[in-house]
């Protein structure tokens, strides 16, 4: 956060400072009104061809219940690069927040084909199974996201657990998580 800051303080043009800047103020500190001007900031300095603001946008929507308008921002992003990961992932997201958990398994599944070793997606994926009680599936797709080069990732970890546990095995999470 204090590197975004400065960054901003040094150069109030750099649209990633603003999109990282907004996106810390959203997932961090939970300061939407903030961080959706530094995203909306980003956006405006970058003009319309700055697909991973309309995820970050698109994010924000959903997790404040505005899915309509978080999918329109997806598929923008989408329309933007369609041959983004990110977009791909977005919409994904955003139509799993619709619950057209089908859709949102088409979205991610194009998104591994553009970059199957990404753990994001995996996860995104892991989460949308779960979400449709596919424990099998969601456990698949979650260990995929568990193990990735950068060490652990515990919201990761607790998707993870959680399929475990719904899927009537709560033991092997820990059975395994040695090696993840």
């Amino acid at each position: 956060e204090a590197a975004a800051r400065r960054a901003v303080q040094l150069d109030d043009t750099l649209a990633r400072g603003h999109k990282v800047l907004g996106q810390i103020l959203l997932l961090y500190h939970w300061r939407q009104a903030e961080g959706d001007r530094e995203v909306a900031r980003a956006a405006e300095l970058q003009g319309a061809a700055y697909e991973e603001v309309n995820g970050a946008i698109s994010a924000s929507l959903r997790r404040r219940g505005r899915v309509d308008e978080a999918i329109a921002m997806a598929e923008r992003g989408r329309k933007l690069d369609p041959l983004s990961v990110s977009a791909e992932v977005a919409g994904g997201a955003a139509y799993r927040t619709a619950g057209q958990h089908e859709r949102a398994i088409h979205e991610l599944r194009q998104a591994l084909e553009m970059s199957p070793a990404l753990p994001r997606v995996h996860y995104q994926l892991g989460v949308t199974y779960l979400m449709m009680e596919r424990f099998a599936d969601a456990i698949g797709a979650l260990e995929v996201a568990a193990r990735p080069a950068s060490g652990h990732n515990r919201r990761v970890e607790a998707h993870l657990g959680y399929a475990y546990a719904a899927a009537g095995r709560p033991h092997a999470y820990w059975a395994t998580s040695v090696s993840i």
